[in-house]
């Protein structure tokens, strides 16, 4: 098996390596990365010159110098080896531009991970426990445990799909297919418990009807039909209404004790979100521009200048906001290459919608 081979079977199997935990998966995108760049030395292959590549390349360079500065030894090594991922990507890259059966089978991969933890998760919802013994804890975990990303996973491995499953069939539209998966996604996310993901993943639903559908009728019915079922899913069940509605109006309205009386203060999500915020955001203050350095939220929010009002929520391993998080850690620097990344994405997105879909592929 030469490298290039190994590299396509690395990725054929992450999305079930990722299933086991961090560990193996990490190691796969790490050594099929180190791989690809002795294929790519031995090829004379220029991947250097990929403009995604040289954008990332210099947000890198950014970070690390960050953290250097930041004399954080966490930040440091997050920073330096954080280049395998603008490298692992080039490399998928690499396989969807010559092979289409690339694309063919990892989509397949995906769909048995997928139907397999539907089946898993439907079995531990059933019974208690899933097929190797976790029980489900009052929420639908699979595969995961204790770790409790059943939802987390589910929403960010769907979009992949997806996007394979129209690159494959060469159309850019929903079909009974593309119905069945975002209905059997739906009920896993509520399943889990996890209201985050469901919020992601209504904001995915939302974009991807936007972008699949001409018709603005059709548009507003599909919404109209998407809430309605969730609407009515959500109410029909006790403990998805007390998760999704109760108890995020709970912490959404958090009643506070004064000399005088009771009041209910407003919180940005949650309480414990809402005080993360503003630690993140005192951090953003100090250091506008360049930020504290990656992975240094942890390190800072407790001490005194940054933790707000030295609340016990104002403080943990990073504030649970990408953006906010980024803001924070690399300053405005870091958020004008997010920004960047975002306004090209809408770029391409105007270019899809102007053109027919066949011409593209």
């Amino acid at each position: 098996m030469n490298s290039i081979t190994f590299c396509r079977y690395a990725i054929y199997l992450l999305p079930i390596l990722l299933v086991t935990g961090p560990f193996l998966s990490d190691l796969a995108v790490s050594l099929s990365v180190i791989l690809y760049l002795i294929h790519s030395f031995q090829k004379k292959n220029k991947f250097y010159k990929n403009k995604f590549f040289i954008i990332f390349l210099f947000f890198w360079i950014f970070i690390c110098i960050n953290s250097i500065l930041s004399e954080s030894l966490i930040s440091i090594k997050s920073s330096i080896f954080y280049i395998r991922f603008g490298l692992f990507l080039l490399l998928v890259n690499y396989f969807l531009d010559r092979d289409l059966q690339f694309a063919i089978n990892l989509k397949k991969i995906i769909l048995f991970v997928f139907i397999f933890l539907v089946l898993d998760s439907l079995y531990q919802f059933i019974f208690g426990n899933n097929l190797i013994g976790f029980p489900k804890d009052g929420r639908i975990s699979s595969f995961f445990g204790d770790e409790k990303i059943l939802g987390s996973f589910i929403v960010k491995i769907i979009p992949i799909y997806i996007s394979l499953y129209f690159l494959v069939k060469k159309n850019i539209e929903l079909d009974n297919h593309i119905y069945l998966i975002l209905l059997s996604s739906l009920a896993l996310i509520l399943l889990s418990g996890e209201r985050s993901s469901l919020g992601l993943f209504i904001l995915y639903l939302m974009l991807l009807l936007f972008i699949t559908t001409q018709n603005k009728k059709k548009l507003i019915t599909y919404i109209i039909v998407f809430f309605s079922i969730l609407f009515f899913t959500i109410i029909s069940s006790s403990k998805l209404k007390s998760r999704f509605l109760i108890e995020l109006k709970d912490q959404f309205f958090y009643p506070i004790k004064n000399e005088v009386n009771e009041v209910k203060k407003v919180y940005m999500f949650t309480q414990a979100h809402h005080y993360l915020y503003l630690t993140a955001y005192n951090m953003f203050k100090a250091k506008p521009i360049i930020g504290h350095g990656t992975k240094t939220f942890r390190e800072n929010c407790e001490k005194p200048e940054y933790k707000y009002l030295n609340h016990r929520y104002s403080c943990s391993t990073h504030p649970h906001n990408f953006y906010i998080q980024m803001a924070a850690e690399n300053g405005i620097i870091g958020l004008s290459f997010l920004l960047f990344i975002h306004l090209r994405s809408w770029y391409v997105y105007t270019i899809i919608r102007s053109i027919p879909v066949t011409l593209i592929w």
